[in-house]
Protein backbone atom coordinates (compact mmCIF):
# COMPACT_ATOMS: atom_id res chain seq x y z
CA UNK A 1 0.00 0.00 0.00
CA UNK A 2 1.35 3.43 -0.66
CA UNK A 3 1.48 6.62 1.87
CA UNK A 4 -1.92 8.41 1.83
CA UNK A 5 0.10 11.63 1.10
CA UNK A 6 0.16 10.82 -2.18
CA UNK A 7 4.24 10.53 -2.44
CA UNK A 8 4.41 7.01 -3.51
CA UNK A 9 6.13 5.41 -0.73
CA UNK A 10 5.16 2.10 0.64
CA UNK A 11 3.44 1.99 4.16
CA UNK A 12 4.05 -0.94 6.83
CA UNK A 13 0.65 -3.20 7.90
CA UNK A 14 -1.67 -1.04 8.45
CA UNK A 15 -0.58 2.08 8.61
CA UNK A 16 -2.10 4.89 6.54
CA UNK A 17 1.26 7.29 6.43
CA UNK A 18 4.95 6.09 6.00
CA UNK A 19 5.37 8.76 9.48
CA UNK A 20 4.50 11.93 10.44
CA UNK A 21 5.78 14.50 8.41
CA UNK A 22 3.54 12.99 5.71
CA UNK A 23 0.28 12.86 7.87
CA UNK A 24 0.86 16.49 8.80
CA UNK A 25 1.58 17.33 4.92
CA UNK A 26 -1.36 15.89 4.12
CA UNK A 27 -3.28 17.32 6.93
CA UNK A 28 -1.81 20.69 5.87
CA UNK A 29 -2.82 20.38 2.11
CA UNK A 30 -6.67 19.66 2.55
CA UNK A 31 -6.55 16.48 4.08
CA UNK A 32 -8.47 17.83 7.03
CA UNK A 33 -11.42 18.69 4.85
CA UNK A 34 -11.46 15.06 3.88
CA UNK A 35 -11.69 13.85 7.22
CA UNK A 36 -14.16 16.42 8.05
CA UNK A 37 -16.62 14.94 5.27
CA UNK A 38 -16.34 11.64 7.04
CA UNK A 39 -17.53 13.04 10.46
CA UNK A 40 -20.99 11.83 11.16
CA UNK A 41 -24.13 14.41 10.81
CA UNK A 42 -24.81 14.25 14.44
CA UNK A 43 -21.43 15.43 15.23
CA UNK A 44 -21.46 18.55 13.16
CA UNK A 45 -24.84 19.06 14.51
CA UNK A 46 -23.39 19.68 17.88
CA UNK A 47 -20.59 22.24 16.40
CA UNK A 48 -18.17 21.69 18.73
CA UNK A 49 -20.10 21.39 22.12
CA UNK A 50 -17.97 18.28 23.15
CA UNK A 51 -18.52 16.70 26.31
CA UNK A 52 -15.58 18.09 27.96
CA UNK A 53 -17.47 21.60 27.18
CA UNK A 54 -20.45 20.65 28.40
CA UNK A 55 -19.53 19.35 31.33
CA UNK A 56 -17.10 22.74 32.41
CA UNK A 57 -20.77 24.76 31.64
CA UNK A 58 -22.84 22.70 34.07
CA UNK A 59 -20.10 22.71 36.87
CA UNK A 60 -19.43 19.50 36.77
CA UNK A 61 -15.49 19.25 36.03
CA UNK A 62 -15.93 21.96 39.05
CA UNK A 63 -17.61 18.90 41.39
CA UNK A 64 -14.66 16.72 40.00
CA UNK A 65 -12.07 17.92 40.97
CA UNK A 66 -11.54 17.77 44.66
CA UNK A 67 -11.61 13.97 43.89
CA UNK A 68 -9.43 14.04 41.10
CA UNK A 69 -6.77 15.83 42.62
CA UNK A 70 -6.99 13.39 45.22
CA UNK A 71 -6.37 10.58 42.85
CA UNK A 72 -3.32 12.16 41.50
CA UNK A 73 -2.03 12.66 44.96
CA UNK A 74 -2.51 8.84 46.08
CA UNK A 75 -0.62 7.81 42.43
CA UNK A 76 2.63 9.97 42.77
CA UNK A 77 2.62 9.05 46.53
CA UNK A 78 2.54 5.47 45.65
CA UNK A 79 5.08 5.97 42.75
CA UNK A 80 7.30 7.80 45.10
CA UNK A 81 7.63 5.18 47.54
CA UNK A 82 7.98 2.53 45.28
CA UNK A 83 11.64 0.46 45.42
CA UNK A 84 14.11 2.22 42.83
CA UNK A 85 15.95 -0.22 41.17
Amino acid sequence: MDCRCGCGEAVRGRRAFANKEHQLRWLSAGGARELNVLQPIEAKALGGATSGKKAAASGRLDEMRPKAVEAVREITARFRSRPRS
